[in-house]
């Protein structure tokens, strides 16, 4: 890796806390399958961490499945609705990645709601980008999109440039599908391999003017770099994509999850290689009058704070910010921590270390509950190695981690969940499995009561 940027400020302090004996109380949860994939008209492979909507219910991706690609699928984005005292699973969407459609392909990364309703997400490859780029073949045809779903009633194209008055207290307009009532789907940027770079993992995130930002795993303005930060500008000729960060090495590569906004604007990630140390870092991008500047905020070092973060941030009401890695630490596994702000520095702080092989911890970001409590999901740790659902309760500074649920070696209940977790207001937590679930087993949709 490259020296890092004499641009960059580089303030970290590090302490590390000491935990309480973990508490395993995994026989007091129950979970419960809301889903299994075929594989099919369903989808199939769910990697993301669901969105829940104001009335409970949930909006994801699947990474296959669906009829386009001669019924292989090239992923879909459903529903799963809360309907008679049970729940009802409804596609919303059907990616079909041939050069005739140049929809997208291959969600990975989770949908949101944008500000005038509509769900916003990305595509890891697809979308009609130039061949010759290196990821544009006959089946794919394109190095990933950004798209957004209008849903029905709205009329066409994107909800950002219908411009509607919202009537309903804030909460996005939205069509609640019992049945097939597939939304419609736009491209807002085509990823090629040169200028944006290529292959978004990650979701989007809006800040306070409704510009959207994601980031990419590959490329940058040359076509050969370790990814971008992109920002798409709403204008009226429709979205303007621009570059506001390329990563070289030294100064972090490969991001791979979505990424955080607070209030002033600033945006918060991870990338998995690169930094200091070349095993991950946390970095923020702050406007400035002439563009964006990076800052890193902690670089892993591959010893007992772990390595290798696939995962996002998120933040505390306090402007704290809590992660993962899925990789070494203490134990191996992986571990969780907790960035607080201090006067022009950082300090990190070590909240736990998993038991496992390196890559097998979380992969995703990390959920929170009203009270300050963090939640997450672990992709191949766990009493049987094929994951678990885990929470970390926080008193008074003092946090104590509690195994909730060990998936079982493969079967119906499915293994190996990719994607974080999401907690509804009764603490009750969904999520989804990659792996396994009732044949012919392409993952689950569970919920875990507490």
């Amino acid at each position: 890796m490259g020296c890092i940027s004499t641009r960059l400020v580089i303030t970290v302090a590090i302490a590390v806390a000491t935990l309480a004996t973990p508490a395993q109380t995994v026989n007091a949860q129950t979970l419960t399958v809301l889903h299994t994939f075929t594989g099919g008209a369903d989808g199939g492979l769910p990697q993301s961490m669901l969105t829940m909507d104001a009335e409970g219910n949930l909006y994801g991706t699947t990474l296959m499945g669906g009829a386009g690609n001669n019924g292989y699928g090239f992923g879909t984005v459903f529903e799963m609705v809360k309907q008679n005292g049970g729940w009802n699973l409804v596609t919303l969407y059907d990616f079909q990645g041939d050069p005739g459609n140049n929809d997208g392909a291959g969600p990975i990364g989770k949908v949101i709601f944008g500000p005038h309703g509509g769900l916003y997400g990305t595509t890891v490859a697809g979308g009609g980008g130039t061949v010759g780029t290196g990821c544009a073949d006959e089946q794919y045809n394109g190095c990933g999109s950004v798209f957004s779903l209008t849903p029905p009633g709205q009329g066409e194209g994107d909800p950002m440039e219908q411009n509607e008055e919202r009537t309903d207290g804030g909460k996005p307009p939205i069509k609640i599908c019992t049945d097939d009532c597939p939304w419609t789907e736009r491209v807002l940027v085509h990823l090629v391999n040169g200028p944006g770079g290529v292959y978004p993992f990650g979701g989007v995130v809006f800040d306070a003017h409704a510009n959207i930002y994601a980031t990419t795993q590959l490329g940058n303005s040359s076509g050969d770099g370790l990814g971008t930060v992109l920002e798409l500008g709403h204008a009226d000729s429709g979205w303007q994509p621009s570059t506001i960060d390329n990563f070289t090495g030294g100064d972090g590569g490969e991001p791979y999850d979505t990424l955080a906004v607070d209030s002033a604007g600033n945006l918060y990630g991870t990338t998995r290689g690169g930094g200091a140390n070349g095993y991950g870092e946390v970095f923020e991008l702050s406007p400035t009058g002439s563009g964006w500047e990076e800052n890193i905020l902690y670089s892993f070092r591959n010893g007992d704070d772990g390595a290798l973060p696939f995962g996002g941030v998120i933040f505390d009401s306090a402007g704290n910010l809590y992660g993962t890695t899925s990789c070494n630490g203490a134990n191996g596994g992986g571990t969780v921590f907790e960035l607080t702000p201090s006067g022009d520095s950082w300090q990190f702080n070590l909240l736990y270390s998993f038991n496992g092989d390196c890559q097998w911890g979380p992969q995703d970001s990390l959920a929170m509950d009203a009270a300050g409590n963090l939640y997450g999901t672990t992709f191949e740790d766990g009493a049987n190695d094929t994951g678990s659902v885990f929470k970390l309760t926080n008193s008074n500074g003092q946090w104590t981690y509690t195994d909730l649920y060990d998936f079982p070696e493969c079967g119906p209940k499915g293994a190996d969940p990719y994607g974080g977790p999401v907690v509804d207001g009764e603490g009750n937590i969904y999520g989804t499995t990659t792996a396994c679930g009732a044949s012919p087993g392409y993952g689950t949709l569970w919920k875990l009561t507490q």
